[in-house]
Formats: C-alpha cells, sequence, structure tokens
C-alpha cells in the first residue's frame, strides 16, 4: 500500500522509444523531441502535478539487444552490460533535457529495481516522488541464474501506475494514437477492436514486441485497474496535461 507522504494519483507517463529516439539509426536520440516533451511535462509539473517517468529503448537498447544476437546467438553478461550502458547513456540524454526545463529528475536504472522480469521493488521511486522529485525509470536488462532477461518498460509502466494508485497512464508515441488499417486515429481500443488495429510494416528493432503487445497488456491491466490508459503523440501530451482528451483511450 502506498505511505509517501504528499502522494496524490500521479501520471505515469511512459516515454516511447519511438519518439525519444530515431529509430531507425542505431544510438540516435530525437533531441528535438526530447526537449518538447521536457517542455510540456516541466510546465505540468510547475502546476503542482506529480509525475513518474518511464521510457523504452529505441534505438539504444533494442538496437544493442538484437546486434549481441546477431553477433554471437545469445547473450552473455559483457553484452548485458553493454545493454545496461546504452539504457542509461540514453537516460541521461533525457534527464539533461528534464533537469535545463526545470524538471527535478532522479534515474532510477530498473536492472537496480528488478530481479527478474517481473519482480520489481519501487520503494526508492516512491520516496523519490514524496520528496518532489521526478523518478524516471526505463526497459532495462538483467541476469538472473536463468540467463538474461528483459524488463518491459510497457509493463514498468503498467506496474508503477498500480503500485502508486495513479488514476492515468500515458504512452506517448511518434503517431497521434492508435491508427487503424486505414492510418486513421481510433478513439478507443477495446478487447473487440484490437483486430482493426493497423500492425505497422516492421521497419527497426523492437525486442519487447512492439504496439501489439504494448495493447494487449494495457487491455489485460485496465481490467482490474480503475485506470485512464491513453496513447498519445506530443502535442496530445500537452494536451491531455492540460484538461483536454486526444489519442486513444484503451479500455474494457
Amino acid at each position: 500500500m502506498l505511505t509517501g507522504k504528499g502522494i496524490t494519483h500521479p501520471i505515469v507517463v511512459k516515454l516511447g522509444g519511438s519518439i525519444v529516439t530515431r529509430k531507425d539509426e542505431p544510438y540516435t536520440p530525437n533531441k528535438e523531441a526530447i526537449d518538447k516533451l521536457a517542455d510540456i511535462l516541466s510546465s505540468y509539473y510547475r502546476s503542482n502535478g506529480q509525475l513518474i517517468l518511464v521510457h523504452g529503448g529505441g534505438s539504444y537498447g533494442h538496437y544493442a539487444v538484437e546486434e549481441a544476437r546477431k553477433r554471437k546467438g545469445v547473450l552473455d553478461t559483457v553484452d548485458v552490460a553493454q545493454v545496461q550502458k546504452r539504457m542509461l547513456e540514453l537516460s541521461v540524454i533525457i534527464a539533461s533535457s528534464l533537469i535545463e526545463h526545470g524538471l527535478p529528475v532522479s534515474i532510477h536504472p530498473a536492472h537496480t529495481l528488478c530481479k527478474s522480469e517481473n519482480d520489481c521493488c519501487f520503494d526508492v521511486i516512491i520516496e523519490d516522488l514524496s520528496n518532489g522529485l521526478v523518478p524516471m525509470t526505463y526497459g532495462d536488462i538483467i541476469v538472473t541464474d536463468k540467463g538474461y532477461k528483459i524488463i518491459s518498460g510497457d509493463d514498468l509502466t503498467l506496474w508503477l501506475a498500480s503500485t502508486t494508485g495513479s488514476r492515468r497512464v500515458i504512452f506517448v508515441m511518434d503517431q497521434p494514437g492508435v491508427l487503424d488499417k486505414t492510418g486513421k486515429v481510433m478513439e478507443r481500443v477495446t478487447p473487440q477492436t484490437l483486430g482493426e488495429v493497423g500492425i505497422a510494416k516492421k521497419e527497426s528493432v523492437d525486442v519487447t514486441g512492439g504496439i501489439a503487445k504494448k495493447l494487449e497488456s494495457a487491455l489485460e491491466f485496465v481490467v482490474d485497474h480503475d485506470v485512464e490508459v491513453r496513447v498519445v503523440g506530443i502535442e496530445g501530451l500537452k494536451e491531455i496535461l492540460s484538461g483536454g482528451k486526444a489519442g486513444t483511450v484503451i479500455t474494457k
């Protein structure tokens, strides 16, 4: 049960790898998009809004994993360390922009929070949040007695929402919402309309399952949680945090 002082239903925002990096260019951040996001998020923070941030791997983590797989077939401990380093590099780039915009971000690598791909402790994130910081974690990789395991940023986002009593989760992507097969933004995605979602041709590496896995996980989550889950683009994030509506809502 959440007991941190001064915590009032923070919004959990997942900054997708497709928006914070240039996914077709290995190890390349999308600095313009990161700065726009920083401006929007800092404005919300200054209005006394509480935030927890998660970001994806994009052309950093996903590419590093796939690169090692192709070279060796399986990752060893040096490869795992390399993936962790690449993700930390991206996180520092994002945090630097956020801090420059006045957001007091504290970075928490998921490999320091999680014992396995589905066993994580968020006490330090809750403590930072209660003390006025904006905790940020990210998709990561760990070594277990069963080999390496990928910690999904999408899963972290939903787990954090559940742990902190969040009422709103926002996934920010490089599209204005979830697109149907004609390229139109869907107002909502439900189990009944999941088949209408347009799955883009794979143009870049994603070792965590892409949009299909994201939507399936979100649909499972909303069945048992009273949380609004939305998928938006950058402008949609600004609209949502200003009290408006945008993007696609994921609902049961």
